[in-house]
């Protein structure tokens, strides 16, 4: 908590301290507070642009109630909030429009749920614009062997996502090209998945437009077999180190050489630059 902006901090001795928390609390609380705020609640659109995701009522007021303003939608355990049913996806994902952040879990019910609950959230990711999207976040993980959903953004209809500055998918075959990985990203996140790099050119490729990143993690993925060549050719266009001037924190996971060669192959800020690293031989 901001202390300048904490009610408790400004009426009680180390009031943040003793009665706030960082744990998810349902905001819809404070309608029940008193009348006064539950009206100013309802005639405040901003109040509701972070979609309550309790049931599918609260979720049609939120829309309802957010007017035409940018909203998030968070869902699923993962990020400790309530877990959409289908229909609510369905219903929520038709404002793609205006989303701003996506945050989404899907995959700890039943394997039909996970099914379904992909379907719904790729097929509107493929054919609505998503022109302010900056947060998109897709936990996708399940049981079963045939887990991974295929991502291949070339054949939606959004061709560019201007905004995009986080991305992070967890059990996704991500083809390339992937137009979710633009250069204005300063925070890629790439677990259990099929990486779009087929080689480790392609991969030094890829991390040359990306200029921007401040965390990087690339861990239960499989990269290209060439990183752990003797001898590995990169073209003379791609000029070696490349310049990761804001890269605060990278998280890599492979063989020894992948990783030798990635931190290499980086210019890391001079300060200081958070590693966790896993490898082997």
């Amino acid at each position: 908590h901001g202390y300048a902006n904490c009610l408790a901090q400004l009426r009680f001795p180390n009031g943040c301290v003793h009665f706030c928390t960082d744990r998810p609390w349902n905001f819809l609380e404070v309608l029940r507070v008193c009348r006064h705020w539950n009206t100013t609640a309802h005639a405040c659109p901003h109040f509701w642009a972070r979609i309550a995701t309790q049931n599918h009522d609260t979720i049609a007021r939120s829309l309802l109630l957010s007017g035409q303003l940018p909203i998030s939608i968070v869902s699923g355990a993962r990020f400790q909030m309530p877990t959409l049913s289908v229909d609510a996806l369905i219903l929520v994902l038709s404002h793609l429009h205006r989303v701003r952040r996506l945050e989404i879990e899907l995959g700890m019910r039943d394997y039909d749920y996970f099914v379904r609950g992909t379907r719904a959230v790729f097929s509107q990711l493929g054919r609505c614009p998503a022109p302010l999207l900056s947060c998109l976040r897709l936990k996708m993980t399940t049981l079963q062997a045939q887990g991974l959903v295929h991502v291949e953004t070339s054949t939606w209809i959004a061709k560019a996502f201007p905004q995009l500055r986080i991305l992070e998918l967890t059990g996704a075959i991500i083809r390339s090209p992937c137009t979710l990985i633009v250069p204005t990203l300063t925070e890629l996140r790439i677990s259990y998945c099929e990486a779009p790099w087929t080689s480790a050119v392609d991969f030094f490729r890829t991390f040359s437009c990306l200029t921007q990143l401040q965390c990087l993690a690339v861990v239960h993925t499989a990269n290209p077999d060439d990183f752990d060549d003797a001898h590995l050719t990169v073209p003379d266009e791609l000029k070696l180190p490349l310049p990761m001037n804001h890269l605060r924190h990278i998280e890599l996971e492979g063989s020894f050489r992948f990783v030798n060669r990635v931190l290499l192959s980086f210019a890391l800020p001079l300060d200081s630059t958070t590693m966790k690293l896993v490898y082997k031989h």
